[in-house]
């Protein structure tokens, strides 16, 4: 109520200076909300733990192990000073193409919704608030900021929209972030239907929706159900926000929303009455290294041992042959907002020699 209309327009959008955050209104002791990527732990604050993908996380089929990952990536946030993290991502595996399905849970809605839940509530139990991504039918990269998903209203609901209602009704997640593409005619950051419709009337979410960075397409994205433009004002500026307000596209009552949302996240988080940086949380976790190992060896799926090949026995073997660049240089995790640089690595091809009895010839080829 003590906010001027030109500081409610501040919300609307992410403070461009540095791209991660919201602007902040110091004389009512309201801060800047700083986020950082992404779902496998916090990207561009430095070295972090670089935990297993979303899809490894899914291949536990551990719901208490989810929980225990996200309160992991909770305390790395906290250590950092952030308030929101950007994951999860629950878009679904629809086509092997898709070069972000490592950040994602696979191919199945309903072990989607449980496993994402869980992060959430691990998450948001250390006092950072989760963000649910992206909303929805983001499925692939491929000309992601013009490509349009186009689907029946029973696919849509039985397992697209599935996961992001289960991480709003069982998750209680406080954020959620639209995507890129189009959906049955609609850009993602203007579609009412989805935004105003199904998520806060059918499902009462009482968060904001933010734009995923770049994606909203006018100003008219606020009044149809987008309560944030990430990363900056670049759409949704002071002065397309006073025309649309002049020639009725956009009401005061729907910026009023949009604050009171973000206000409301803020609030029932507690960053308006703490520091966020916690400094007894170390940067570099042992603790949370445990955890990302727990989940990278529960997450090893052996389909088939015919013969008994594995494992393999250390007093027999005496030579071992190791093929292919990513032996030498492993991947940690994929790129990207995904991506994670961890305080260390080790290659496949080290650990082989490590783990291996000391007489062991252990021959590599690129």
């Amino acid at each position: 109520g003590q906010l001027t209309e030109e500081e409610k327009i501040s919300l609307l959008a992410g403070d461009g200076f540095d791209g991660m955050s919201t602007m902040a209104i110091p004389r009512l002791g309201i801060p800047k909300l700083v986020m950082a990527d992404g779902p496998q732990g916090v990207r561009a604050h430095g070295p972090a733990c670089s935990f297993p993908s979303g899809i490894a996380l899914a291949a536990t089929w551990d719901p208490q192990l989810a929980y225990r990952y996200g309160e992991a990536l909770g305390r790395e946030a906290r250590a950092r000073g952030i308030h929101i993290q950007l994951g999860p991502g629950v878009n679904i595996a629809r086509t092997p193409l898709n070069g972000r399905n490592f950040e994602y849970y696979g191919e199945d809605p309903f072990l989607t919704g449980e496993l994402a839940a869980q992060y959430i509530r691990g998450l948001q139990s250390q006092g950072v608030a989760a963000t649910v991504k992206h909303f929805v039918g983001n499925d692939t990269e491929w000309r992601r900021m013009e490509i349009e998903s186009v689907m029946d209203e029973q696919t849509l609901r039985e397992v697209y929209l599935k996961p992001f209602q289960k991480a709003v009704k069982t998750g209680g997640v406080w954020s959620v972030m639209s995507a890129y593409n189009r959906l049955n005619g609609y850009p993602s950051t203007s579609n009412q239907a989805l935004q105003e419709g199904v998520l806060k009337q059918d499902w009462r979410f009482p968060g904001p929706v933010m734009s995923d960075w770049w994606a909203t397409t006018s100003v008219d994205s606020i009044a149809k159900g987008l309560d944030l433009e990430m990363p900056m004002a670049y759409r949704v500026t002071k002065e397309s926000v006073i025309e649309a307000l002049r020639d009725g596209r956009l009401t005061r009552e729907r910026i009023n929303d949009a604050v009171r949302r973000l206000l409301r996240m803020a609030i029932s988080m507690g960053f308006l009455d703490r520091k966020q940086t916690l400094k007894d949380l170390p940067l570099d976790s042992p603790t949370n290294s445990a955890v990302s190992l727990e989940v990278a060896t529960k997450s090893i799926v052996l389909l088939k041992n015919d013969p008994s090949l594995l494992p393999l026995d250390r007093k027999k073997i005496r030579s071992i042959a190791v093929y292919g660049p990513n032996a030498q240089d492993t991947p940690v995790v994929g790129g990207g907002s995904g991506g994670v640089t961890p305080f260390r690595k080790v290659s496949f091809l080290e650990g082989i020699k490590n783990a291996a009895p000391p007489d062991t010839s252990v021959f590599y080829a690129p």
